[in-house]
C-alpha cells in the first residue's frame, strides 16, 4: 500500500491522474506507478514494485507474489510535465538496467475514474478485481 493507505491506482472523483506506467516484459517481475493530485493540491507519485510467485502472470490476485508499494509527494512547484518526465525516467531505467523489457506509459489526464478506467482497461497488463457492494 501507498503511503496514504490506498492502492497505486486509488481511483476517485476529482482525484487528477495525469500518468500511469507499467513495466513490464518476459520476466517474473513488473512496477505500476501513477502520478496524481486531489484538486490543486500536490503531486502524489505512487509505484510498486511485483514479483511473480508463480509463472502464472494471469493469477493477479492469488495473494502469493510480493508487492511492495512506495509514494512520494514531489517538491512544491513542480509541474505536471516535470514529475510525469521524472517518473517516465524512473521507468526507462527500470528498462535500461534488465529489470524488464519495456515500458507502457498512458497519458490519463483526468480527474474522471471512469475516464481513467476506461483508458487503461484496454491493456493487457490491467487486471480488475471486481468488490462487493460491502467492500470485500
Amino acid at each position: 500500500m501507498s503511503g496514504r493507505g490506498e492502492h497505486v491506482l486509488g481511483l476517485r472523483d476529482g482525484r487528477y491522474f495525469a500518468i500511469v506506467l507499467f513495466c513490464h516484459g518476459d520476466k517474473d517481475r513488473d512496477w505500476l506507478a501513477s502520478v496524481w493530485r486531489d484538486g490543486e493540491g500536490p503531486w502524489h507519485i505512487d509505484y510498486r514494485f511485483r514479483y511473480y510467485a508463480t509463472c502464472d502472470k494471469g493469477d493477479a490476485f492469488s495473494g502469493k507474489d510480493e508487492k511492495s508499494e512506495y509514494s512520494a509527494t514531489a517538491r512544491p512547484g513542480m509541474t505536471e510535465t516535470e514529475v510525469c518526465t521524472s517518473v517516465r525516467l524512473m521507468g526507462e531505467m527500470l528498462v535500461r538496467t534488465g529489470f524488464n523489457d519495456k515500458i507502457d506509459v498512458v497519458e490519463t489526464k483526468s480527474d474522471d475514474p471512469a475516464k481513467v478506467f476506461e483508458l487503461l482497461q484496454g491493456r493487457p497488463w490491467f487486471h480488475v478485481k471486481p468488490v462487493s457492494e460491502a467492500g470485500v
